[in-house]
């Protein structure tokens, strides 16, 4: 529930926020267009100043910041405008409706994701949610979700063993006696190594957090909740919930300790938290 929630239109919207067209596939009258696209200019531009001013001088929240506002609010603005548009001028029949929406679907879904791989963390893992929800999701966006059912894309075994090696203080070589350089699994927050414990030998998982991981959580969190409040205020109680949802994939000794009680250390394997 609140997921949906999240995930669809405010009130104005309802569906049709998940509905566009391309410019070219309707006839539009030259004001309404320079209107439109100058609003879109104007609002993007305030909301970039907005956001970085408020975030902070750091460089890092200036490039995300701007970068998912530059990205989507165009994309944002382009679907309400459709609404508009047909509110207007609207179409002969469903069909040409329904044709219309699905053009700017297929138009805009590769987009979208690619700003999802840009920006990684949350963003990945809404992704991953909204792929699994064919009842609110159109399909050329859930098809291209889908992707990332089949994992996050992983840092390399050198970025694996120089974070090892910065958190022990010493060469991964007397931690491990075998340590394999090519990830099992890969998450939004970290990815998992296979090993073998010095000395005992112990076959170990490896899990190592990703060090920016909460900052660009909280961030990417912070940003987000400027763009719900724009589109849904009264839904940010609901977003505070599932921000602390995701905080709880933080704790991997939680997790340990949880694999404990279900019994998985039975099988010869124990957990190793970087």
């Amino acid at each position: 529930m609140l997921l949906r929630r999240l995930l669809t239109c405010s009130k104005p919207l309802n569906h049709n926020l998940y509905r566009s067209l391309s410019v070219r596939s309707i006839i539009q009258p030259r004001r309404l267009v320079k209107f439109t696209v100058g609003t879109t200019l104007l609002t993007g531009l305030g909301f970039i100043s907005y956001t970085v001013y408020e975030s902070g001088p750091e460089w890092e929240k200036i490039r995300r910041t701007s970068y998912f506002w530059s990205h989507m609010l165009p994309v944002y603005i382009h679907y309400r405008y459709q609404q508009m548009y047909f509110k207007l001028f609207p179409a002969k029949n469903s069909d040409e409706e329904d044709k219309v929406w699905s053009n700017l679907h297929n138009k805009y879904c590769d987009y979208v994701f690619n700003v999802v791989l840009h920006q990684r963390g949350v963003y990945i893992k809404l992704g991953q949610i909204a792929s699994t929800r064919p009842d609110i999701i159109p399909k050329p966006y859930l098809k291209k979700f889908a992707q990332l059912q089949d994992g996050v894309p992983a840092q390399s075994g050198e970025y694996a063993r120089q974070m090892i090696e910065q958190a022990f203080g010493k060469p991964l070589e007397e931690i491990f006696s075998e340590f394999n350089p090519q990830p099992v699994g890969a998450a939004t927050i970290g990815q998992a190594h296979e090993a073998r414990l010095k000395g005992s030998n112990k076959a170990v998982i490896v899990k190592i957090q990703y060090p920016e991981v909460r900052r660009l959580f909280g961030l990417d969190f912070s940003t987000l909740k400027k763009f719900v409040r724009l589109a849904q205020p009264e839904h940010l109680p609901l977003f505070d919930e599932f921000e602390k949802g995701f905080q709880i994939e933080f704790d991997f000794r939680r997790e340990a300790r949880a694999l404990d009680i279900i019994g998985m250390m039975k099988f010869g394997f124990y957990f190793y938290h970087m």
